[in-house]
């Protein structure tokens, strides 16, 4: 289990691989039919999912109760639905304030050839 204590800024904890096939694009589709009009590129909306399935992955087991408590996205390049990224995640800071135990993780997204595709910044009120 992933404790407060355990983390050490800066930790890397590896790497994700995820592709966005047609099939989950038509998924996402349904619920935001808009996000069509983005094919063949990846939409905006779903490289936060990607980010967020390699914390989920990567970061295990974490307590229950932890709290998300805000994430930044920074795209520099969409994939193209198919491609397959590699998202990378680190712990960069911990802090305690108020008796709260802040984390913050910092994601690199790239493509097969090693290219960015975005960043992103996650920060968790930790549970313990």
């Amino acid at each position: 289990m992933w404790t407060f204590e355990a983390f050490a800024p800066v930790q890397d904890f590896g790497a994700f691989d995820y592709r966005i096939d047609a099939a989950a694009f038509d998924r996402w589709v349904a619920l935001y039919p808009d996000d069509a009009a983005h094919r063949p590129l990846v939409p905006p909306g779903m490289a936060v999912g990607v980010m967020m399935r390699a914390y989920m992955a990567l970061l295990q087991p974490r307590p229950p109760g932890n709290i998300h408590a805000g994430q930044h996205l920074h795209i520099n390049r969409l994939a193209r639905v198919g491609d397959t990224m590699t998202t990378s995640l680190a712990c960069v800071a911990k802090e305690l304030r108020k008796e709260r135990r802040w984390v913050t993780f910092e994601t690199e997204t790239r493509d097969a050839a090693g290219d960015l595709l975005f960043t992103g910044r996650l920060t968790s009120i930790w549970a313990r």
